[in-house]
């Protein structure tokens, strides 16, 4: 069976919280009508506009709805965390020196490199006065409005450091730990789940119990999708993922297919593929031979197994909780999604 149709209801689910989403932040998009301006609000929103799948802002509007009734109370901070995520893909392309992103140019090359740096800059500055102007309207006291701000920052913080933790990796002839790893990841990637599910259930304003549970929830399945992202960078489908087949070998990326692979293989096998990803210019026999390492050691079915275990943990985080059981049915199937999906 298909990933499509065996997880239609919640892929259909997600399209439409992403459609919602996308309305509001387009719908509220206002700015100066300067045509010197255009390329700025271009370039910010050029991902927004290419697609994308959505779980973040999707996790905060079913984190929110396991207990609150109006969705539209979550849908301003929904709309931040989506362009929050987008700053930091613009600038990690950048310093990955990325082509594509989602079948387009990457905003550095489309647009030149200022605009680049300056349309990420911009992004994180708008998404945060957005998020202020939108809650007040909204009728949120200040104190809701600023603890909600001062968590988003708090992510950002931690976004920064762990791409500074992945930079630090791709600096040196080593590989990192798999200690190493997992905490560049939790920062990197599964902050921003997280704290999207702590922020929903704090717009519900849940118990400090519940949303301790939402966040540890969030972060599991941030660390399960990231493990399965970075199988994806190396054995997907580039039409799938928007990338170049072995896009992550070609950038030198040291992730943990890469760091299970040396673990697992042998030293001549270690010593080979850590030569190839230190390459500065490879080529396509040496993007073959780690593939195809890959395979002969079944990497792939190991790091499912590994991202199921985390996304096993993510699920009891909230079996207990009350709510309503029929998103509690989504937030656990979307779990079990991540660790199958092919895109």
């Amino acid at each position: 069976m298909k990933i499509e149709e065996k997880f239609d209801n919640l892929i259909f689910d997600i399209k439409d919280k992403a459609k919602l989403v996308d309305k509001f932040i387009f719908d509220h998009l206002k700015y100066d009508n300067n045509d010197k301006l255009s390329k700025l609000y271009e370039s910010s929103f050029h991902y927004i506009k290419s697609g994308g799948k959505r779980i973040r802002p999707y996790l905060l509007i079913k984190s929110y709805q396991l207990f609150g009734v109006n969705e539209n109370l979550a849908l301003p901070t929904a709309a931040t965390i989506e362009m929050i995520h987008n700053f930091s893909l613009i600038h990690d392309d950048i310093m990955d020196n990325s082509d594509f992103r989602r079948n387009v140019e990457a905003v550095h090359k489309k647009y030149g490199l200022d605009y680049g740096i300056l349309s990420g800059d911009f992004l994180i500055f708008y998404a945060l006065n957005f998020l202020i102007t939108k809650n007040i309207n909204l009728g949120f006291n200040k104190d809701k409005v600023l603890a909600i701000n001062n968590k988003i920052i708090e992510t950002c913080i931690e976004i920064c450091e762990g791409q500074a933790l992945d930079l630090e990796f791709s600096k040196k002839n080593t590989l990192p730990s798999k200690e190493e790893y997992f905490l560049m990841v939790s920062k990197k990637t599964a902050a921003l789940f997280s704290s999207s599910c702590y922020l929903g259930g704090f717009i519900a304003e849940v118990s400090y119990r519940d949303l301790e549970k939402l966040s540890n929830y969030g972060k599991y399945i941030g660390i399960s999708f990231q493990i399965i992202d970075d199988l994806l960078g190396i054995l997907g489908e580039s039409e799938k993922m928007g990338k170049p087949v072995g896009s992550d070998i070609i950038e030198g990326k040291k992730t943990i297919p890469i760091i299970l692979a040396c673990e697992i293989g042998g030293e001549n096998i270690k010593q080979k593929i850590i030569s190839i990803i230190n390459l500065k210019n490879k080529k396509p026999k040496d993007i073959s031979f780690i593939v195809e390492t890959m395979r002969d050691l079944s990497i792939d079915s190991k790091l499912k197994d590994l991202a199921k275990r985390y996304s096993n943990m993510a699920i009891n985080e909230i079996s207990n909780l009350e709510g309503d059981i029929e998103v509690k049915k989504y937030l656990i199937e979307l779990a079990n999604f991540i660790v199958e999906r092919d895109f």
